[in-house]
């Protein structure tokens, strides 16, 4: 389960995808 940064400064839960194809990670949760 990662967390995602974006430019907007939002955080966005539960992303399954690779992190470089949305964004910057900010968490890595088991």
């Amino acid at each position: 389960m990662y967390y995602y940064k974006y430019t907007d400064s939002h955080v966005v839960l539960d992303y399954l995808w690779e992190p470089e194809v949305f964004g910057t990670v900010v968490f890595h949760l088991d």
